[in-house]
């Protein structure tokens, strides 16, 4: 069966955009917990957390955006290529 690139692009992109979204509003809340987390989902890498920029987080919203939809293409033309052989 082949996937459609473009779709699962986008629902990469959107996806990850609420998640990120979902993300910068806990981090407003809790930015010494939320700072915490991610330095064990980054193998220890030390962090430090610093007021919420809005332009940072729109930034940071659009570059995630961009990059998953870029991967969601890229793993569906890769499945398809890889299925036709």
């Amino acid at each position: 069966m082949e996937l459609n690139a473009k779709s699962i692009g986008v629902a990469a992109g959107i996806t990850v955009g609420i998640i990120y979204a979902v993300c910068i509003v806990l981090y407003a809340i809790a930015p010494e917990t939320i700072t915490s987390m991610g330095e064990r989902l980054f193998h220890g890498i030390q962090l430090v957390a610093r007021p919420v920029v809005l332009t940072d987080a729109i930034i940071g919203f659009v570059l995630w955006v961009i990059i998953a939809g870029a991967v969601g293409y890229l793993f569906a033309a890769l499945n398809n290529k890889i299925m036709k052989k």
